[in-house]
């Protein structure tokens, strides 16, 4: 079984992913892009309205 606790995701814009977010598992949609939205990296006037996630840390090997 994976436990959650200590995995780790960047979230991004698509566009430019470079301004995203670390975010530790578990984490909602919504909260998601509630932090990217206010940081200004998606949202009205960016350009930016998809998101990735870019990169991982995990405690297992991938």
């Amino acid at each position: 079984m994976i436990k959650f606790s200590g995995i780790k995701i960047f979230v991004g814009a698509v566009n430019v992913p470079s301004l995203g977010q670390w975010f530790t598992l578990p984490v909602s949609p919504s909260r998601v892009t509630q932090v990217l939205t206010e940081k200004g990296a998606i949202g009205a006037g960016t350009g930016n309205e998809e998101i990735k996630i870019s990169d991982y840390e995990a405690p297992f090997p991938s």
